[in-house]
């Protein structure tokens, strides 16, 4: 017999709560350095991260053009490479705020 439905979503919202608090792992740019030059680097100067026109202006938008690329280029990165490598972006080019340890500038 299941446990009815007043008993289980105050345990779901328990637990999504406990999860949510919990502090967001930290971004490895070291890891997302490797990332980047084993699979942007030979098309990707720097130039392209220097340039006035910077595309990218927030995090977000630097996570969403990382998941982009990484799309085109059919690597599969996981969403956590796709972090690490915006955070390995972010302090070396970019230099914004961002929500998760490891990827300040």
């Amino acid at each position: 017999m299941r446990p009815p439905l007043f008993v289980l979503v105050p345990a779901l919202l328990s637990i999504a709560a406990a999860i949510a608090a919990e502090p967001a792992e930290r971004a490895d740019a070291a890891r997302g350095a490797l990332l980047y030059e084993a699979s942007c680097g030979e098309c990707h100067t720097t130039q392209a991260h220097w340039r006035e026109k910077h595309v990218v202006k927030t995090w977000p938008e630097l996570l969403f053009q990382v998941e982009r690329w990484q799309h085109i280029a059919g690597r599969g990165w996981s969403a956590r490479e796709i972090e690490d490598v915006a955070a390995y972006l972010n302090q070396h080019f970019y230099r914004m705020r961002c929500p998760v340890a490891g990827c300040e500038g």
